[in-house]
């Protein structure tokens, strides 16, 4: 299992290159590192994906966590449905980590990301180190990618985006 967590920063500033008029909802909590998903990957490979497409989305199996949920699993694209992107997350990457027993439901999926993002989250990782996240802060790949190795014994993997018009990461 891959689990994704983004900046909403970027997020939103890719949302709204995308389309001229998007703009974007961020979290309460700023400078925090928000949930994208958790992706079940084979060695070497994308996917597997859309495991089952007669099981969609259901956003009243997840009404136990919906407020943890909004927010720290949040749709970043504002004017598009609060559900969006559960429901993509779940259809497109769910219905295939429903293979496993402790995933197999739309409340233990959605559940166990928001149990990851309490163990692994990137906001609380960076600010145990000397990087303080936030819209004004800049640091360079290496310093990001030193600061969290500290700290998980696990691989991971950094993407950057870069903005279209300056040409630098974000």
């Amino acid at each position: 299992l891959i689990f994704t967590q983004h900046w909403p920063y970027t997020v939103c500033a890719s949302w709204m290159e995308n389309k001229k008029g998007n703009e974007c909802v961020l979290p309460k909590v700023k400078n925090s590192w928000t949930i994208h998903g958790i992706w079940p990957t084979k060695y070497h490979t994308i996917g597997p994906l859309y495991c089952n497409d007669s099981w969609s989305f259901d956003m009243n199996q997840i009404a136990p966590i919906e407020g943890e949920m909004t927010e720290k699993w949040i749709n970043i694209e504002k004017n598009t449905p609060l559900d969006g992107l559960w429901s993509h997350e779940w259809e497109k990457h769910g219905t295939c980590a429903a293979q496993h027993t402790e995933l197999d439901s739309e409340l233990k999926y959605f559940g166990k990301g928001l149990e990851f993002l309490d163990k692994f989250s990137i906001t609380k990782l960076l600010s145990d180190t000397y990087i303080k996240p936030g819209i004004d802060s800049s640091y360079s790949l290496e310093e990001i990618h030193t600061a969290l190795k500290k700290h998980l014994d696990q691989s991971f993997a950094i993407v950057c985006e870069k903005d279209k018009k300056t040409k630098k990461e974000m």
